[in-house]
């Protein structure tokens, strides 16, 4: 019966491939496009981040969906660095970028799992960590993620590579370790406070490697651009909420277009790069659901001082990890699950496609825990759960119809399991490489 669950899952995640390749031939993957342009004005060392195409201007710099959603500048919002990936193949035309970035999509989320299946210790987990990654791959959000061509799967990666580093048996694994966390600041700036137990636990060469990744990180847009940071920052400042920011508006006018442009049908070869899919679309923070659910608004800054005073919480808490003999890797667990729970407090619209992150951190929850014996059975009906109300409403067609709200309740309950899950005892024969940990469990 096992064997039969496992094939019908594969069957629909290999359904879903297709629907995620039909989806691309159909669609214009509107969230890709504005990541090319942005890439294309960043390599004419212009501002990509309130560039607007004027007619007489190249095609290949047009991205129909600020005109469409009457914005007055471009729709970017990534940080330089991923425009710096998306640079290598900018000049390819989009229809073949569009099918690049779904295999990578497609390679990154296969990637991620594999990581997650060697951290486990024995073959039942690890085909455990599988089964749920290929479920998981059936859902809405990836789905959404996929059709839209947004970059989260790229960010949670290099998150699972990280932590997938500290069972590394090189040498050198420390500094390629923080090395590689520093590039994942550069492409999700708040994934810096993976960075604060390397301080706690004193691991000062991954803290090194960490500060030369931040270096190329920042070094390699600027190569570009020379102005392309400062231009982020103030850009992302314009997205704060307004009693944070004396420079930004109270309110952006979104119903008034400077100028009346006739736009062509045709754009690269292609007229149907402002289409999409029809999902159930909602946002998923904090502050939607609420919305959502009890139809009551939510203060910005009520949000933001949980979020403050949350995180100061969890410094000091750090500390007590580390004296308790929690190895490091376990506390970068729970601190990755910090950093995405405190993603969906933050007052700003989030759509359902970051539910990726439910991926990362359910794989690695699942793989660390290292024994299926140490997982209780709620564990288990929550990571059902999760799946389930993710899912769409027959698992391979391109939209549900509430899994989209639902799901995003379940991801908030993982981080904070992934937060608060009572690690059982460190095994004698674990794979973490923590000395310290090692060390005071032998003092034991």
């Amino acid at each position: 019966m096992v064997r039969a669950g496992l094939l019908i899952i594969v069957l629909i995640a290999l359904l879903g491939g297709a629907v995620d390749i039909l989806n691309t031939v159909k669609f214009g993957q509107i969230d890709l496009r504005n990541r090319v342009v942005g890439a294309r004005v960043m390599l004419l060392d212009q501002n990509p981040y309130n560039y607007l195409w004027h007619p007489g201007e190249s095609d290949k710099l047009l991205d129909l969906y600020p005109f469409s959603q009457n914005r007055l500048r471009s729709a970017v919002t990534v940080t330089p660095t991923v425009l710096a990936i998306q640079a290598v193949i900018a000049d390819l035309p989009y229809t073949q970028q569009k099918f690049i970035w779904l295999f990578v999509q497609m390679a990154l989320l296969g990637g991620l799992i594999w990581l997650a299946m060697r951290r486990a210790e024995n073959p039942e987990t690890r085909a455990m960590v599988l089964l749920l990654g290929i479920m998981f791959s059936c859902s809405t959000f990836w789905r959404l993620h996929v059709e839209r061509g947004q970059a989260y799967v790229l960010f949670v990666f290099f998150a699972v590579l990280y932590i997938a580093s500290f069972a590394w048996k090189s040498a050198r694994r420390d500094p390629w370790g923080g090395f590689i966390l520093g590039l994942l600041v550069c492409l999700r700036p708040q994934m810096i406070f993976l960075g604060w137990p390397l301080l706690v636990y004193r691991k000062w060469h991954m803290v090194l490697g960490a500060v030369a990744g931040i270096g190329i990180g920042l070094l390699v847009p600027t190569l570009i651009s020379k102005t392309i940071w400062p231009d982020y920052v103030h850009a992302m400042g314009t997205y704060i909420p307004a009693p944070l920011s004396a420079n930004a508006p109270a309110t952006v006018t979104r119903t008034v277009q400077p100028v009346k442009i006739d736009l062509p049908n045709v754009i690269e070869g292609s007229s149907n790069l402002n289409t999409y899919a029809q999902f159930g679309m909602m946002d998923t923070t904090v502050k939607g659901a609420v919305r959502f659910y009890f139809h009551s608004p939510t203060s910005s800054l009520l949000l933001l001082g949980l979020i403050l005073a949350g995180t100061v919480a969890w410094f000091i808490y750090v500390f007590r990890l580390r004296r308790r003999g929690v190895p490091l890797d376990y506390c970068s667990v729970m601190t990755l699950g910090l950093v995405l729970f405190v993603e969906t407090l933050l007052p700003i619209t989030r759509i359902a496609y970051s539910n990726v992150t439910i991926i990362a951190i359910s794989l690695l929850l699942v793989a660390i825990r290292s024994r299926l014996a140490t997982m209780q059975t709620w564990e288990w009906v929550l990571l059902l759960t999760a799946w389930i109300f993710s899912a769409p409403f027959p698992p391979w067609m391109s939209a549900g119809f509430r899994g989209v709200a639902l799901g995003m309740v379940s991801q908030c309950v993982i981080m904070l399991w992934a937060m608060l899950a009572p690690w059982p005892p460190l095994p004698a024969n674990t794979r973490s490489t923590d000395l310290n940990a090692r060390e005071q469990l032998a003092a034991r």
